[in-house]
């Protein structure tokens, strides 16, 4: 799998979570921020995401998973889906 798919994966978990279109999720459109994910939304997409990706996410690590680019970073360096 490359990033490429990843990336798309990811984007398309977002946008399916938080109800917006997939042209708004970009690779550093901030999940809270830019997007409107509350506490609930990112919890919801963390465990989607270790759920897609066959990863675990430890607590500490959610607050520096802050856009689609560092989610894709992340399933990269913790192989996730066999990456």
């Amino acid at each position: 799998m490359t990033h490429a798919d990843v990336e798309s994966r990811v984007v398309k978990i977002v946008a399916q979570q938080l109800g917006v279109d997939k042209d708004l999720v970009t690779s550093d459109a901030s999940f809270e921020g830019d997007l409107g994910a509350g506490e609930f939304d990112m919890a919801e997409m963390i465990s989607l995401f270790e759920t897609e990706f066959h990863i675990s996410i430890a607590d500490y690590q959610i607050d520096g998973l802050k856009n689609v680019a560092l989610v894709v970073d992340f399933v990269a360096e913790h192989g996730g889906d066999s990456l």
